[in-house]
Order: C-alpha cells, then structure tokens, then sequence
C-alpha cells in the first residue's frame, strides 16, 4: 500500500508499495500539486516497489507540470530496474 506524505509546499514523499490498486491515492495527490508554483519535489526514498502503472502516472505528471518534476532518493533496487528499463534520467 502507498503512503503520500506532504512533507512541506510543492514537496511529498511516496511510502511503500506503488500499483495500480491504489493508484487513486497518487493521482489525487499529483492533481494536487499541479497548481503549486516552482519545481515539485517528489522523494522516492521510502518506496519499497513501483509498478509500471504508477510509473506512467508519474512520468505524465512530470510532462504536465510547466514548473518541472524533481524525483529524488530512488532505492538502489528501483533505481537498478529502472535504467534497465532506459529510464536513465529519472534516477
């Protein structure tokens, strides 16, 4: 299950396990932050794993955001999977 975080303006941190049975918690969370001014800062720290549902969300939430996305602290294991996947720029 996934825990959001707010962790001060335009920064959250994302906790446990990200899939698509609750991805309405991630979406709502993003829809959020939308609006907020400056670059979002997501800590990806706390995450014990990440599929490819919740990826696709964060990946079209970075698009949306006219401020910018900063995703940080990606687990040594994420991190791994992810540039396996070529997704380079997000770790």
């Amino acid at each position: 299950m996934l825990d959001i975080r707010a962790e001060g303006p335009g920064r959250i941190a994302l906790v446990g396990h990200s899939s698509l049975h609750g991805i309405e918690v991630l979406v709502e969370a993003l829809r959020e932050l939308l609006p907020a001014p400056g670059v979002i800062v997501i800590d990806t720290s706390g995450l014990e794993d990440l599929d490819t549902a919740s990826l696709q969300v964060l990946l079209a939430f970075a698009k949306q955001r006219p401020g910018g996305v900063k995703l940080t602290g990606w687990p040594p294991t994420l991190a791994a999977r992810l540039n396996q996947a070529g997704f380079h720029a997000l770790t």
